[in-house]
C-alpha cells in the first residue's frame, strides 16, 4: 500500500489551522495509508479541538521554535511515508488533491517534486484569483525556468521521499526560500512539475511569515549561486547566468527593505482590482 504523510508545521493554534486539518482530514484517499502530521514550532498556546483525536493525526512538539524550514526537516525526519506532500497552516487542501498528485507520481516516477496550482483566498476564504499555470489540466515540467524564479507553490507540493533524501532536505537555516532551495537542489535529481489544475486555496492575510520578515538571515547569496547551478545543466550561457541572478538578488533586498512589493503582494493588488493583471505566478 502506498503510503503519504501531510506535513504542516504551525506557530499558532489557531482556527486556520483547524480549518487547514480538517481539510486534509476530507481527502478521499481509498487504498492509501494516509497521515496528517503537525508540527507545533515552539511554544505553542494549544485550545481542545476534535481533529486532535482523529487517529490519522500525529502531534509533534518542538519546545524550541526552529523556523519553517528547520521545524519541516524535523517532522519530515519522523516519517517513513513514501511520498510526503506540504499544507501550510492557514491553507486549504481542496477535494482530491492527495489521490491526483499521488496518482501523476506513480505514474511518473522521475518526477522529484509536483506541486499545481492554486486559489488565491483572503483571510475570510473569498475567492481573489489565481495562482500559477492556467491550462488543460496537465502536467506542466517547470523545471528549465526554475533558475530564473520559483513558480510553484509550497503548499501545494508532494514530492517522493527518496527524492528528498538524494536532494538533502530542507535548510534547516534558512529562515527564507527554505521551499525555493530545496525546489532548486530536487530540480538536479529529477524533474520539477506542476499539475496544473487548482488543488489548494493559498490564504493572503495579516500576520504571515513573509509580510514580517526582516533583511537577517535572507539566505539569498545561496539561493543565488543554486540558480546559477541549475542554469548551467541547460547550458544557459554564463553571462546571462550571472546577469540574472545578480537582477533577482537586487529584486529579493528591494523587496525586504519595503521598496519592492513581494510578487504575492503583487498579485493580490491585482486580483483585487487595484492594478492591471498582467500574468503573474506564486514565487520569488
Amino acid at each position: 500500500m502506498i503510503s503519504i504523510d501531510a506535513v504542516i508545521t504551525v506557530i499558532r493554534d489557531d482556527v486556520l489551522l483547524e480549518k487547514a486539518v480538517e481539510s486534509l482530514l476530507a481527502q478521499h484517499t481509498p487504498g492509501i495509508d494516509f497521515q496528517i502530521l503537525v508540527g507545533f514550532d515552539g511554544p505553542v498556546e494549544e485550545s481542545p479541538r476534535a481533529w486532535k483525536a482523529d487517529d490519522r493525526v500525529v502531534i509533534h512538539r518542538f519546545p524550541v521554535n526552529q523556523g519553517v524550514g528547520g521545524a519541516l526537516r524535523s517532522v519530515i525526519a519522523l516519517s517513513t511515508a513514501d511520498y510526503v506532500a506540504r499544507l501550510d497552516s492557514d491553507d486549504i487542501a481542496l477535494p482530491g488533491r492527495i489521490r491526483k498528485q499521488v496518482r501523476v507520481l506513480e505514474n511518473n516516477p522521475d518526477i522529484a517534486v509536483l506541486g499545481t496550482s492554486a486559489m488565491l483566498i483572503n483571510q475570510d476564504g473569498e475567492v481573489m484569483g489565481e495562482l500559477g499555470a492556467r491550462g488543460d489540466g496537465g502536467v506542466i515540467d517547470v523545471k528549465d525556468g526554475l533558475w530564473r524564479k520559483n513558480p510553484i507553490t509550497h503548499s501545494s507540493i508532494m514530492m517522493s521521499r527518496a527524492a528528498y533524501e538524494r536532494a538533502g532536505g530542507y535548510d534547516a537555516s534558512l529562515r527564507k526560500y527554505e521551499d525555493y532551495d530545496l525546489f532548486l537542489r530536487l530540480a538536479l535529481v529529477g524533474r520539477v512539475a506542476v499539475l496544473d489544475e487548482p488543488l489548494v486555496q493559498y490564504r493572503l492575510h495579516e500576520g504571515q511569515i513573509t509580510r514580517s520578515f526582516k533583511l537577517r538571515g535572507l539566505g539569498a547569496l545561496g539561493i543565488a549561486r543554486r540558480q546559477r547551478s541549475v542554469a548551467k545543466v541547460y547550458e544557459v550561457p554564463a553571462h546571462q547566468r550571472v546577469a540574472w541572478t545578480s537582477a533577482w538578488l537586487a529584486a529579493q533586498y528591494l523587496s525586504v527593505l519595503g521598496l519592492r512589493r513581494w510578487n504575492y503582494q503583487r498579485f493580490g493588488q491585482r486580483a483585487s482590482g487595484h492594478v492591471p493583471a498582467n500574468g503573474a505566478s506564486r514565487g520569488t
